[in-house]
């Protein structure tokens, strides 16, 4: 997401994405999963969802003051906050959900480690993690997903691609790196033609 402008983002990727997105909000909001972070906001459309929701309070983290400001000028009643999503400056246990959508494959490990540990820090302890991410291809549908997929992430190129694929031939994809990370999977919905998986977890103490 670097490499793009908020503006140039949300319209090449961002209208393939609003379906999960839809998602994963209302599961958030019919079982009123607030207050609800999203880790790793980027332009900060998820959080535009909940815009103007008082009621629903959603908070946008990133690391990447460009992208944030262009999410703010877009969502102005959202808070978002630029800091490193393996170090927040947020209270443990203070939000009942945590979001975090493509932002895992693309990391480090180490980084990934940390960030999860971050996750499970945050997360009050009847809360929810929902998460977006990659899977190893299962079907016709999502091997044809994961040609689109790997052509998306070649031109990304770099450490992006290489954790990538670290990511998918070593982790497992989504559902096997949180399951081999303590946590235990309640809900998933697959996104075949995008090779992905949006998995809804807990952690088990």
């Amino acid at each position: 997401m670097m490499s793009f402008s908020g503006w140039a983002y949300d319209a090449s990727i961002g209208s393939l994405l609003r379906g999960m997105r839809l998602w994963v909000a209302a599961y958030v909001r019919e079982n009123g999963l607030f207050p609800a972070l999203d880790l790793c906001t980027g332009t900060g459309a998820m959080c535009r969802i909940f815009d103007n929701e008082s009621s629903r309070p959603v908070w946008g983290l990133d690391l990447d003051g460009r992208l944030l400001r262009y999410a703010r000028s877009q969502a102005p009643s959202v808070p978002f906050v630029q800091a490193d999503a393996a170090r927040l400056p947020i209270r443990a246990g203070g939000f009942r959900s945590v979001i975090i959508s493509y932002a895992l494959h693309d990391k480090s490990p180490h980084l990934r480690k940390a960030m999860m540990t971050e996750v499970r820090r945050v997360l009050h302890r009847q809360g929810r993690a929902l998460f977006v991410d990659f899977e190893r291809p299962w079907d016709m549908r999502s091997r044809i997903g994961r040609v689109f997929t790997y052509g998306i992430e070649r031109t990304a190129g770099g450490d992006h691609f290489r954790n990538g694929q670290q990511f998918l031939h070593e982790e497992g994809g989504l559902s096997t790196f949180l399951s081999s990370h303590g946590w235990e999977e309640l809900e998933s919905r697959p996104l075949p033609w995008g090779n992905s998986r949006i998995v809804v977890s807990r952690f088990l103490d």
